[in-house]
């Protein structure tokens, strides 16, 4: 039967569109709803981009209810509970959209007469954050979802505000910037960072380093800004606000540029002048990488710490072909701790290379396609996966790891890695890094250079503690006043550092301090690397 539409002699234009829309319109219908067949990879991208869209989503229903959600701890903040699938349902509960679970999230106001009921409703909401999930609900799992990470480049958002005001023709809102008494107000030192950025246009300046960048949903009637991080909005167009703009206090008491505006301030300058130096630099906001952690599902006892021979069963059974070995016994005792220690096997398509440093042991599983018929099935790119360490980020170790390989390799090859801290004692990230390193040495697979990477720890008396304990990093990622550390990569003996990351509340003077201390330890450690890497290519004319 043909569905072919003509228009007659007697009908208008108007009534032959409407004709073929009446056909049309199905045949679209039941094309939504076929699922895409996308590659893996590819497939993952888009559920990623679902994924923070539907957390945005949960996150702007607490700017919609009211209630006291700023009074609620961080632990079980908005965007907590946003994470773990709740959304707002009124004042005092949370509803789950896919399972209809409720929650209620009311916690009394501490006073003489039971002043550790507060304590008591947080443990509450905390231990059932998951279980108040049905069980067939997703969000019943034991990890939360994981926040997709969204790069904050401060020149960007610089221009996006500056285009955003110029287009539209209105004028910026007046900031609250003149007054000295002000707690925001840029110190000295940031502000001769910032000079280029304060001299151009201090308003957009201001506006881009406290998160506020233009929301693609205004219209045109009334348009305004939006919290990369809260997801509160504020009308420029016309601008009705009775008082002068606040760029911190007009966030949500739970943002974390409110909550932790020094940290957030100095990392985006460190990033903003990484950028202007033309460092090689990977952005990401500052609890990008470490996303909190659970104590519980560590895999790593503190009561014993494995050896570089107590590796798992269900990672060795399959590694019989030894390819190099780098252990303790090639290692000062003094600078045990310093050092990367390397056990690399092969199978097949797969490395297996299991890295120390200090108490901080990893296996590294890295795979390739054999043949080119096998390429086909996948989407070039860099896939990862790492259990054992749940506050580290898998999609910015994927980043760091693509910056290390050229271009014209990763356009056309599927690499599968995936790692298991199974003695976590700290320095995970610089582990992992210097490890998969090897690990792609071996797998004959062009890396830039030779990776080194090192984590340096700031004390509340000013010290500088070179690859902490796993302790002294928490304390940073508790926000514990003037703890934080420092986590740099360098490749080669470039004195540009490749990427880095600051993790706590510490004072913009010892940033730099760190800084400096992290990447003159991170070239003390090139030839060492270098050493085990030239290892590995006497290895790899015998056994590759």
């Amino acid at each position: 039967m043909s569905t072919t539409t003509n228009p007659s002699d007697d009908s208008s234009p108007l009534d032959f569109c409407k004709k073929v829309k009446e056909k049309v319109d199905p045949i679209f219908e039941s094309l939504q709803s076929v699922p895409m067949a996308l590659p893996p990879l590819r497939r993952k991208r888009v559920a990623v981009d679902i994924q923070h869209a539907e957390y945005m989503a949960r996150l702007e229903s607490f700017n919609k209810v009211p209630g006291r959600w700023f009074l609620l701890p961080e632990s079980v903040s908005p965007v907590s509970l946003a994470v773990h699938g709740w959304s707002a349902f009124n004042e005092s509960t949370v509803k789950c959209g896919e399972c209809g679970g409720f929650l209620s999230v009311k916690v009394p106001t501490p006073n003489v007469s039971s002043p550790k009921a507060a304590g008591f409703a947080v443990k509450y909401i905390t231990n059932n954050m998951r279980s108040s999930h049905s069980n067939s609900c997703r969000w019943h799992s034991k990890e939360p979802a994981r926040i997709p990470e969204e790069s904050y480049n401060l020149l960007d958002a610089f221009s996006k505000i500056r285009n955003f005001f110029k287009k539209s023709r209105i004028q910026a809102p007046k900031i609250v910037s003149k007054n000295p008494d002000e707690s925001f107000l840029l110190e000295d030192p940031i502000r001769m960072d910032l000079a280029d950025f304060l001299e151009e246009d201090e308003d957009a300046c201001l506006l881009a380093l406290y998160g506020w960048l233009p929301d693609p949903a205004s219209r045109i009637q009334n348009e305004g800004l939006k919290c990369r991080f809260c997801a509160t909005r504020i009308v420029v167009k016309p601008y009705s606000l009775p008082s002068d703009f606040h760029p911190i206090k007009f966030h949500q008491r739970y943002c974390p540029i409110r909550s932790n505006t020094q940290s957030h301030v100095v990392n985006i300058v460190l990033k903003a002048l990484a950028n202007k130096n033309h460092f090689y630099a990977l952005y990401y906001r500052m609890d990008d990488v470490l996303l909190g952690s659970s104590e519980s599902e560590d895999v790593s006892s503190e009561e014993e710490v494995p050896s570089m021979l107590d590796i798992p069963d269900n990672l060795t059974y399959r590694w019989p072909k030894n390819i190099v070995e780098i252990g303790e016994a090639s290692i000062p005792e003094e600078l045990s701790n310093r050092k990367i220690q390397l056990k690399l096997h092969r199978a097949s398509d797969k490395i297996c290379a299991f890295g120390s440093m200090g108490n901080t042991r990893i296996c590294c599983v890295v795979m390739t396609p054999v043949n080119e018929s096998d390429q086909e099935d996948f989407e070039a790119g860099v896939s990862v996966k790492l259990k054992g360490a749940t506050y580290v980020n898998e999609i910015t170790l994927r980043d760091c790891i693509q910056s290390i390989i050229p271009s014209s390799r990763l356009k056309r090859t599927f690499i599968d890695i995936a790692f298991h801290v199974y003695s976590d004692a700290g320095n995970v990230i610089p582990t992992a890094l210097m490890t998969v390193l090897l690990a792609l040495t071996a797998s004959r697979v062009d890396v830039k250079g030779i990776v080194t990477c090192v984590t340096v720890l700031i004390t509340p008396e000013g010290n500088l503690v070179v690859n902490p304990t796993k302790e002294e990093e928490q304390k940073a990622r508790d926000k514990i006043p003037e703890f934080a550390y420092v986590t740099v990569m360098k490749v080669m003996k470039d004195d540009h550092v490749r990427w880095w990351d600051v993790e706590g509340l510490p004072k913009a003077s010892q940033v730099s301090k760190a800084m400096a201390k992290a990447s003159s330890e991170a070239s003390a450690l090139y030839p060492h690397m270098a050493t085990i890497v030239q290892k590995l290519m006497e290895s790899g004319e015998n056994e590759f």
